[in-house]
């Protein structure tokens, strides 16, 4: 019984090593049925799912094919050309897309594509966007942005419509999505040199990006030699800003800065408008005061018999218009009246015990015919030059046309 179970254990031992030998031969067989790594074919040089890559031609010459491609039926080529050459870390790959911003001939609206390519690519992650470009050479492409763009500026106005210019509005929509510390350096490398007008487009592109932190970059061209750029800093802070009076040096922005540099745009945008109808009253009132005080000066002179009077000084300060004016007028006419040595009788001496009419009497509607009566009295052709600054004068007192006729 022993010697039966030893028999067959070796005989199962036996089996198994003759099983492995056959297997080892086989592979052995295999692997020289195979031809040499020299005959197969080469490995592909892209991954999966990536772009097929020329081997020596470079990538850019097929982008900027595509990119030229005219008409609507390229639209799609140049869509695609654009989001790819946004994706390179590579300066000539930025350059070719701000050239494009620059060209005046633009029939496809490439610069739009761009525009709005460059918007929905900053929208991502920043350590995604140009590729994962590095510090530097990321400041150098979004200078080359700002300065490509900065010339669509150039008679930018005040209030901009985006329909008046479609490209400048793509242009503002995509630099507003690049962070306001960013846009200041990159500006701060084209106003450090370049041309006057260069640097004028620049400051007045940053006063629409609504980001007060550009605020000290633009202050800074305050002093700028250039009588242009100086110009365009003080124009670009009214409209970033909203100073209560224009900033021309650089001691009155640290003074507006330290009071307001806190604030936001929208805070300061806000405070400007709900204090601009106070402002515009104040300059009515002044404008109000200005008309009345020439008109007075106007009768006086009128009045006065002198031979040295400047008619050409009267003449460049005379202005009319409101009743205000006109109870001026009124006003000064009774004070010359009550000082003539030509009033009638009646009139100089007057009602015992009683004071003379106070100037409001010849204001209003009421007053109206005992004002024609007086001015009636005075000598023939004295209100000649009085109505013709005056015309409606003579309409008002039917008394005074005889006199004036005369």
């Amino acid at each position: 019984m022993k010697l039966t179970r030893l028999s067959t254990r070796n005989a199962t031992c036996a089996l198994t090593c003759w099983l492995t030998l056959a297997a080892s031969a086989g592979c052995a067989s295999s692997l020289k049925s195979q031809p040499p790594p020299s005959a197969q074919e080469p490995a592909p040089t892209t991954s999966p799912g990536s772009r097929p890559r020329a081997v020596d031609g470079d990538p850019l010459d097929d982008l900027q094919a595509k990119l030229s491609r005219p008409g609507p039926e390229g639209q799609v080529d140049r869509e695609a050309a654009v989001a790819r050459l946004l994706e390179l870390p590579r300066a000539d790959a930025h350059r070719l897309l701000q050239q494009r911003l620059r060209d005046q001939d633009d029939p496809d609206a490439v610069r739009v594509t761009v525009l709005v390519g460059l918007q929905s690519h900053l929208l991502g992650s920043p350590t995604k966007q140009f590729g994962g470009a590095d510090a530097e050479l990321r400041r150098q492409m979004l200078a080359g942005y700002l300065g490509a763009c900065a010339p669509l500026w150039a008679n930018a106005p005040d209030v901009d419509l985006a329909v008046a210019s479609p490209v400048r509005a793509a242009a503002r929509r995509a630099l507003r999505r690049v962070p306001a510390r960013e846009l200041a350096a990159a500006a701060s490398t084209l106003l450090s040199s370049g041309e006057a007008d260069d640097r004028a487009f620049t400051l007045r592109c940053l006063a629409d990006m609504q980001q007060t932190l550009l605020a000290p970059t633009i202050a800074a061209q305050l002093e700028a030699p250039e009588a242009v750029v100086r110009a365009a800093a003080q124009k670009a802070l009214d409209l970033l800003v909203y100073p209560d009076q224009t900033i021309r040096t650089k001691a009155e922005f640290d003074a507006w800065a330290a009071e307001y540099g806190g604030r936001s745009y929208v805070d300061l945008a806000q405070r400007s408008a709900r204090l601009g109808p106070r402002a515009f009253q104040e300059l009515r009132d002044q404008m109000q005061r200005m008309r009345v005080d020439a008109a007075q000066e106007f009768v006086a002179v009128h009045v006065s018999r002198r031979a040295d009077i400047d008619w050409e000084a009267v003449q460049a300060r005379t202005t009319s218009g409101g009743p205000a004016v006109l109870d001026a007028c009124l006003v000064a006419l009774q004070k010359a009246l009550a000082r003539s040595p030509g009033r009638s009788p009646r009139a100089s001496r007057g009602s015992p015990g009683r004071p003379p009419a106070p100037p409001e009497a010849f204001g209003g509607a009421r007053a109206l015919p005992a004002a024609s009566r007086t001015l009636s009295r005075w000598p023939p052709g004295a209100f000649r030059g009085l109505s013709g600054a005056f015309p409606g004068l003579s309409q008002g007192f039917p008394g005074v046309k005889r006199s004036i006729s005369k």
